[in-house]
């Protein structure tokens, strides 16, 4: 059954706007209705609205913050395997540059594809295997990072630096699942070569074609969490503790 996935975006004001939020209800990408409320009061919802073949599941609420920070002991299961045809892109910022991997899989003797701050101990680093590939040698820090590995096409990107992977690029340790904020050795999770610091945000694609769009988000109950934008759905931690939300976007 198809589904019409509705987004509810909150916006909150203080000083002279403290008690008023406003809320765009969205369909498609498009604000369907706008509606204002005051804060702790009844929230009216729109008339569900209607598209032919389509089925309304009823309205998502949640409020978009900046970033998601793992401490360490958090990560989320998005239900991605390692594969050929794979491309995962995020944009990250280390909390710590002592840890070794930010995202990918590996472990042993085992052909992995991950990206790495431990890059000669000096700069970000490609990994596949004991291979280390250094795109224009940016040197690791706690700044915000664009990553980019595209297996299925051979290619690998930090920020603006671009770098062609070997064709045989990754040889074993596929259908491995993949963890955001977590390293997966040997398709385990393993938080003691895992990962601390922010997450932006998070795709992975298959065959070119987007298959997760994942944005930090608190969710109805303010829980800080991930939101897939191409399922509609809330992913939560499954490790330890709570993630740390940042600041709520358009916030004060």
């Amino acid at each position: 059954m198809k589904r019409l996935i509705i987004l509810l975006f909150v916006l909150f004001y203080d000083a002279v706007h403290a008690q008023t939020i406003n809320i765009d209800w969205l369909v498609d990408n498009s604000v369907y209705n706008q509606s204002t409320c005051e804060y702790g009061g009844d929230l009216i919802v729109p008339t569900a609205p209607i598209k032919y073949g389509y089925t309304f599941n009823g309205w998502e609420s949640f409020t978009p913050i900046e970033y998601l920070e793992s401490t360490g002991t958090q990560y989320i299961d998005p239900d991605i395997t390692l594969n050929i045809f794979l491309k995962f892109e995020f944009e990250s910022a280390l909390s710590s540059i002592d840890k070794v991997q930010i995202f990918g899989v590996g472990g042993g003797s085992m052909d992995g594809a991950s990206i790495r701050a431990n890059g000669a101990g000096q700069y970000f680093a490609i990994y596949q295997a004991y291979n280390h590939y250094f795109p224009c040698n940016i040197p690791i820090d706690t700044k915000r990072h664009k990553f980019i590995l595209d297996i299925y096409n051979f290619e690998a990107y930090i920020d603006d630096c671009y770098l062609v992977m070997p064709g045989t690029y990754p040889v074993n340790e596929t259908n491995k699942k993949i963890y955001i904020g977590a390293y997966s050795q040997e398709g385990r999770v393993n938080l003691g070569l895992g990962w601390i610091g922010k997450y932006y945000n998070v795709k992975f694609y298959s065959k070119n074609v987007l298959v997760r769009d994942f944005i930090p988000v608190l969710d109805g109950d303010g829980v800080p969490c991930m939101y897939d934008k191409v399922e509609g759905k809330f992913y939560y931690n499954q490790g330890t503790g709570q993630f740390i939300a940042g600041p709520v976007i358009g916030g004060n």
